[in-house]
């Protein structure tokens, strides 16, 4: 899936659609996503990325910090679940600009 700015990335197949209309509503608004970072080589505890389940958004460079400016976070939220997907924003130590797969039973084991 791509930005408008030709940054793209690798999600799993199932999760190419809804992120990809993600990233057209934030762009619709005039956000710029960057060159998104979503399927990772490495595994952290709880992280989605590995199997292609989660992106950051907004060139971000470290939890809930971004280069490219990035709508509020109320904002975040409605368009990820709009499009199935869960926001960052919403977690106990947020991370805005970070967005994954919404459906709990796919969080843990990845799509079949």
């Amino acid at each position: 899936m791509c930005g408008a700015t030709g940054g793209c990335a690798a999600v799993a197949a199932a999760l190419v659609a809804p992120f990809q209309a993600l990233i057209r509503s934030l762009e619709a608004l005039g956000y710029a996503v960057g060159h998104p970072g979503c399927l990772s080589t490495g595994h952290m505890a709880h992280s989605l990325h590995h199997w292609g389940g989660a992106c950051d958004l907004f060139d971000q460079t470290a939890r809930n910090v971004t280069r490219l400016h990035q709508p509020p976070p109320t904002v975040q939220v409605a368009l990820a679940r709009q499009h199935g997907l869960r926001s960052g924003c919403e977690f106990r130590r947020p991370d805005c600009g970070h967005f994954e797969i919404a459906e709990r039973r796919l969080q843990r084991y990845g799509p079949s």
